[in-house]
């Protein structure tokens, strides 16, 4: 597993306090992303603040910054 983030994806502070937040996922997938998650030496919910993360990165450069 790579600690690199993907070329054009730059770091966003992401420093706490975080804000709690719950959702609803199929079984399967949330199953699929643990397995992910560990695979890359990550905790499930870090991972998941990765592909926000990631979505937020590639929205705003398509769309531009949100404020």
């Amino acid at each position: 597993a790579s600690s690199q983030r993907p070329k054009g994806v730059e770091a966003i502070d992401m420093q706490k306090p975080y804000q709690n937040f719950t959702f609803c996922t199929p079984e399967k997938l949330l199953q699929k992303l643990r397995y992910i998650a560990q695979y890359e030496c990550r905790s499930t919910g870090s991972a998941i603040r990765i592909l926000i993360r990631n979505r937020v990165v590639q929205f705003e450069k398509e769309h531009g910054e949100i404020l």
